[in-house]
C-alpha cells in the first residue's frame, strides 16, 4: 500500500480518538466545575467556620457517572461506524477516502450504513454485559476521589488567605476552578485511553459478525508522540482468534491510541502485510507499565 494510503488511514484514526477524546474531556471538566458552583455557600460556611471542607464524593460521582457512561456509549457507535467505512458488509474497503478527514465518520454514513450500524451497536453492547457498567463505576469513582482530593489541598491553602481577611468567596471559588481546570489533564488521559479501548473492541466485534476479516495488524499513531511500546509493536500481525486476547489488544499504556487494522487473507492488497507483520517476533516488544492490564 502506498505511503500516502497510510499517512491518510492513520490520520483519519487519530482524529477520531482525539475528537471523542476532546470532547468528553470538557464535559467532565464541566461536571466538576458545576459541583462547585454548586457548593460555594458550603464552601463560605465552612471557611467562616473554620471547618474542614468535605466535598461530597457521592454528590460528584453523580455528575461523573454520567460522562463517562455517555462517552463509552458514543466511542462504540464510532468504532462501528468507523468499522463499516473501513470494511463494509460486502467487504468494500476503505469507504472513508471519500470524504475530508475533518468529517466525523458517523455523519458520513449512507441511510443504509446508519441502519447496520443502529443494528450492530445493540448487538454489540449486549455483548459486553456488565463490563461497560463496571467500567463506568471504576472510572468514576477514581476520578472522583482524585478531584476530591484536589478539592480539598486547593481549600486548605485558600482558607490561611480567608482566615487574614484577604480573599473573598469570589476569590475561594476561582482558585479552585483555576486548579480544577489545569487538572483536566487527568480527565483527558482518562478517556484517551478509554476511547482507544472501546474503538478497538467494538471495531473487532462488527469485523467478527459483519465481514471476513481473519488477520488484525497492530497499528501505531505515528505522528511524534508514539512511545517505545507501541512503536515496538507496530506492524505485528495475529489471526483474529488472538486479537481478543489483552496482549495483544490495545491500549497498551495510558493515553494509548494505537488500533487493531483488520485484514483479510484472501485480499492480494492484504497478503504481503500479513505475511511481513506475522514474521515480526514478539521478543522484540518493549515491556507493558508494571501493574498494566491493556
Amino acid at each position: 500500500m502506498s505511503n500516502l494510503f497510510l499517512q491518510r488511514y492513520n490520520v483519519h484514526k487519530r482524529t477520531s480518538i482525539e475528537r471523542l477524546t476532546a470532547r468528553h474531556t470538557k464535559r467532565l471538566t464541566g461536571a466538576t466545575l458545576d459541583f462547585i458552583m454548586r457548593n460555594e455557600s458550603a464552601l463560605q460556611e465552612a471557611l467562616d467556620s473554620g471547618m474542614r471542607f468535605i466535598p461530597k464524593e457521592g454528590e460528584l460521582l453523580k455528575d461523573v457517572a454520567p460522562v463517562i457512561d455517555a462517552h463509552i456509549n458514543e466511542v462504540i457507535g464510532v468504532g462501528i461506524a468507523d468499522g463499516i467505512k473501513e470494511i463494509s458488509p460486502d467487504n468494500v474497503l476503505y469507504g472513508f477516502e471519500n470524504y475530508s478527514l475533518t468529517v466525523p465518520v458517523e455523519l458520513t454514513l449512507t441511510l443504509s450504513e446508519k441502519k447496520k450500524k443502529d443494528s450492530v451497536f445493540s448487538s454489540v453492547k449486549k455483548s459486553f454485559g456488565k463490563e461497560i457498567d463496571k467500567a463506568v463505576a471504576v472510572i468514576a469513582a477514581r476520578f472522583v476521589k482524585q478531584q476530591v482530593r484536589n478539592i480539598e489541598q486547593v481549600y486548605k491553602a485558600l482558607a490561611k488567605d480567608w482566615l487574614a481577611g484577604e480573599s473573598t468567596i469570589k476569590d475561594v471559588v476561582k482558585s479552585i476552578e483555576k486548579t480544577l481546570g489545569k487538572s483536566s489533564i487527568q480527565a483527558e488521559r482518562i478517556f484517551r485511553t478509554e476511547t482507544t479501548k472501546w474503538f478497538n473492541k467494538s471495531r473487532v466485534k462488527y469485523f467478527e459478525s459483519e465481514t471476513d476479516v481473519d488477520y488484525y495488524q497492530i497499528f501505531a499513531i505515528t505522528d511524534g508522540r508514539i512511545s517505545n511500546i507501541c512503536e515496538t509493536r507496530h506492524g505485528f500481525v495475529v489471526p483474529a482468534k488472538k486479537a481478543k486476547l489483552k496482549k495483544y489488544r490495545p491500549p497498551f499504556h495510558p493515553n494509548c491510541r494505537t488500533i487493531l487494522r483488520p485484514l483479510i487473507s484472501r485480499l492480494k492488497r492484504h497478503q504481503a502485510i500479513i505475511e511481513a507483520g506475522l514474521k515480526i517476533h514478539e521478543s522484540r516488544f518493549a515491556p507493558l507499565p508494571r501493574g498494566w492490564a491493556a
